[in-house]
């Protein structure tokens, strides 16, 4: 990862000295390590980057471009991680609303916007219609993409936190369980979240030795050293 946020970091550089700072180049760069941040846990580091680049897009794109809406999604994310729902709320909200802007119910982008959607309703105790939105952009996904994809595994992790949160955890466990097998050894923040599911699990069942496993799984992905 260090190596990875160097690369970005050179990237940038260059790209500042070709063509000045605040190019579409640097705010995919910011992105990218806001990305590689948050997967280790470095959420204040991921937030500075991906304000950054959301700085860029509204100035060169506007706030209803897509890659503006889905960097405004990522900043909402990441607030949501920080438990600060008076950031995260009016963020998603603004994003989910863009994204789906004259988008078809199939479209990969209306998807995201349900992804993003579900993340709110499930932090107002609106668990049910998560796992509904989350349903829908599964749909969506499987007609684009392979069941082992990144977004997929992710969808269906969310999915399970929705199940949890409705007390069905007999119906969350092979959802989380499965998320954390084809995640692997995969250091990616999506990973981190199915992680902290999968713990959320055991303690309501009561399960406290199986929940210690996934606890130092997740220990160790949040040790990888940090470079600002």
């Amino acid at each position: 990862l260090s190596e990875s946020l160097t690369t970005l970091q050179h990237a940038i550089d260059s790209q500042r000295r070709v063509s000045g700072p605040g190019d579409r180049v640097e705010a995919f760069a910011l992105s990218m390590m806001s990305a590689t941040l948050r997967s280790r846990g470095d959420l204040e580091g991921a937030l500075q980057r991906i304000q950054e680049a959301l700085e860029i897009l509204r100035k060169l794109l506007g706030p209803s471009h897509d890659e503006y809406a889905e960097a405004l999604q990522a900043y909402g994310e990441i607030h949501l991680e920080r438990n600060d729902l008076a950031a995260a709320v009016p963020a998603l909200t603004e994003a989910v609303a863009a994204l789906r802007a004259n988008q078809a119910p199939d479209h990969y982008e209306t998807a995201q916007a349900r992804m993003a959607n579900a993340l709110l309703l499930m932090r107002t105790e609106r668990a049910t219609e998560a796992a509904a939105e989350i349903r829908a952009a599964i749909s969506v996904y499987h007609k684009m993409l392979p069941p082992d994809h990144r977004l997929v595994v992710a969808a269906r992790s969310a999915l399970g936190e929705s199940l949890l949160l409705q007390g069905k955890l007999d119906d969350a466990e092979p959802l989380l369980v499965n998320s954390i097998e084809q995640f692997g050894d995969t250091v990616h923040y999506e990973r981190r979240l199915a992680l902290r599911r999968l713990i959320r699990l055991y303690e309501l069942k009561g399960i406290a030795a199986k929940g210690r496993q996934f606890e130092n799984e997740l220990l160790a992905l949040e040790e990888t050293p940090r470079s600002r």
